[in-house]
């Protein structure tokens, strides 16, 4: 028997139907209450910093969605509908950006330079006096302006939490740390005292911490970017950003599992691993690593911009909640058990083979997944070999999810006009020929189009549009396929412009399908069913890059656009993001053609 692994992962029926009762009982149900911030695992994050097109489709299958605190409205529509979503507030005050405190409250040097934090490249990103050291300016020292600003331009009713950026847990790694002189008595701190400037900095983001929980509605959580493990007593949660594995045997112990069981309740832990779509090895090493520390997981691009989210099978998985502990199996090597199986992770920092005598329990089964199907090959376990290295600080390791019963996880598919956004990872976005246009950012406020962001170099445009012609202006959209089989496909087409009228789309753009049973053609009516998948039917595609969509300008009149394609594979649950199943225009010249 195959099982899919959606299961009742995403579902919280319990709390769904807790605040729909409250609804039609006249409750005011309390958002912090009724949260759940420990979902089943794997716990999937992701951080966004820009505002959004249509974070409610992408980001269904994340448990924790951070967004920026001036884009509430991103956390309006996610709650909206799906208010089991955690939703923190970032923000990157922590230096007085975009706040502008009175000098008063800047870290006294005794050279008078500035304390600056993350963003040293920005002049006038300085570090300000969270102690009560801080002189009091209008009533009110560093710490309560800080967390006034914020307690009152939060929007607590879908937040629910802080997620603080540009956090420092210490400011020893500054150039003019042995400068300060916090209790401003003409000495510097650390010659009265070892590391002293470290330990009021600290003393400080404790205050900040408390008098903002103080301000704000019980139950929010507090999450730090970069927080050190003397910072455990009043957070609720680390972020770690740019992970890439480095030192994985230091940070185990002494910063991570810290976190894990000495973090204020509830907890809330996320590891941000930097890399490429396509590096799923360090995926997997950073997913199974958060697997054993109780951790939310994302990958992306890291720090630069935190603009883009990949969606990898793995995210798709019901492992439930832990049965175990962590358990090393032998040096750097670990194992931990779940309701629905098990993970192992290889931190050793050399390849090493797992056998299924080193587990208990079983048999386990890897999923059969369409990324890397060579590894998630959907077989049970006998070995597997996990690879990993290690070079100084320099580190690379593995990790796998296995199952107790056999398990499908394929992603769905999208193709889409440009690469990364939001072209699934192993694949190649459209190609286009002819005369196409890649829509011009700046030119839009508003786009329905398939894009959570459109930004700069490979991120592009939200859509690509051409004129009506004859046939000239093609783009083909070419689905990398890990397992053969009947897949769903779906077309998302924006409206062109800013507004739905701006423009009059072609009412008959024709497409053709080539799959392994042969071709399918048919026409798309673009002037209908904007932003939103539109079914086109279900075909069979071998595995590989044989199967295709073609659209092209062969129109009499209007703009033909080319956005994204979606590919579900039909044998599992997990087309879980929205889709209409009815197609925008009945298909039109029906052909199969016999290879």
């Amino acid at each position: 028997m195959i099982t899919t692994g959606t299961g009742s992962k995403r579902g919280h029926w319990m709390i769904r139907i807790l605040l729909i009762t409250g609804w039609f009982l006249g409750w005011e149900v309390n958002s912090a209450a009724a949260q759940n911030f420990q979902p089943p695992f794997p716990r999937i994050g992701v951080i966004y910093f820009y505002e959004a097109n249509i974070p409610e489709e992408i980001w269904k299958n994340h448990d924790l969605i951070v967004v920026r605190l001036w884009y509430p409205e991103i956390a309006r529509k996610i709650k909206a509908k799906y208010p089991e979503k955690i939703v923190l507030a970032t923000n990157n005050v922590i230096d007085g950006t975009a706040i502008n405190p009175p000098d008063d409250y800047l870290i006294p040097t005794l050279d008078g330079s500035c304390i600056k934090g993350w963003h040293q490249k920005h002049p006038g990103d300085c570090l300000y006096d969270g102690t009560n050291f801080c002189p009091i300016v209008n009533g009110k020292r560093w710490n309560d302006f800080l967390t006034d600003f914020l307690a009152e331009r939060t929007d607590w009713s879908v937040f629910d939490g802080t997620f603080w950026d540009s956090w420092a847990g210490s400011i020893s790694w500054q150039e003019s740390y042995d400068q300060v002189d916090f209790n401003r008595n003409g000495i510097a701190d650390n010659r009265e005292q070892k590391d002293l400037a470290d330990k009021y900095w600290r003393e400080g983001n404790r205050l900040i911490v408390e008098k903002l929980r103080q301000k704000t509605p019980p139950g929010k959580v507090v999450v730090a970017h970069e927080a050190s493990a003397e910072e455990v007593g009043y957070l609720n949660g680390l972020g770690d950003e740019d992970w890439e594995g480095n030192s994985w045997e230091w940070f185990y112990p002494n910063v991570w599992r810290r976190f894990q069981k000495e973090a204020v309740t509830p907890r809330v832990n996320f590891i941000e691993a930097r890399g490429k779509p396509e590096d799923f090895q360090r995926m997997r090493f950073g997913l199974t690593t958060a697997c054993l520390l109780d951790a939310f997981f994302t990958m992306d691009e890291g720090n630069y911009a935190h603009r883009y989210t990949y969606i990898y099978d793995e995210y798709f998985a019901n492992l439930g909640y832990p049965t175990s502990e962590a358990e090393e199996i032998r040096k750097g090597v670990y194992v931990r058990y779940f309701d629905n199986g098990a993970v192992v992770v290889n931190a050793s920092g050399k390849p090493q083979t797992i056998t299924a005598s080193d587990l208990r329990g079983g048999p386990y089964y890897r999923f059969l997944g369409g990324q890397v199907p060579d590894f998630n090959n959907g077989e049970k376990l006998g070995s597997i070999r996990l690879e990993g290295s290690i070079s100084g600080r320099k580190q690379t390791g593995d990790g796998v999810l296995l199952f107790k019963q056999p398990t499908v996880l394929i992603a769905p598919i999208i193709v889409d006009n440009v690469a990364i956004n939001m072209t699934s990872p192993g694949n190649q976005p459209a190609r286009l020929e002819g005369n196409w246009i890649q829509q011009d950012q700046g030119k839009l406020r508003n786009t329905n189009a398939y894009a959570l962001n459109y930004g700069w170099d490979e991120y592009g445009a939200p859509y690509a549009y051409t004129h009506a012609g004859n046939g000239e202006s093609r783009a083909i959209y070419t689905p990398t396929i890990g397992v053969a089989g009947e897949y769903d496909v779906y077309e998302w087409h924006p409206f062109h412009g800013n507004a739905e009228d701006d423009y009059i789309e072609a009412q008959a753009v024709p497409y053709v399908i080539k799959h392994a049973r042969g071709t399918t053609t048919g026409t798309i009516d673009q002037s209908k069913n904007s932003g939103r998948w539109n079914y086109l039917g279900r075909f069979y595609f071998e595995k590989g890059t044989s199967g295709y969509i073609m659209i092209s300008n062969n129109v009499s009149s209007g703009i033909v656009l080319a956005d994204a394609f979606k590919f579900v594979y039909a044998a599992t649950n997990n087309d879980t993001f929205s889709a209409d199943r009815t197609p925008p225009k009945a298909p039109t010249g029906v052909k199969i053609e016999k290879n």
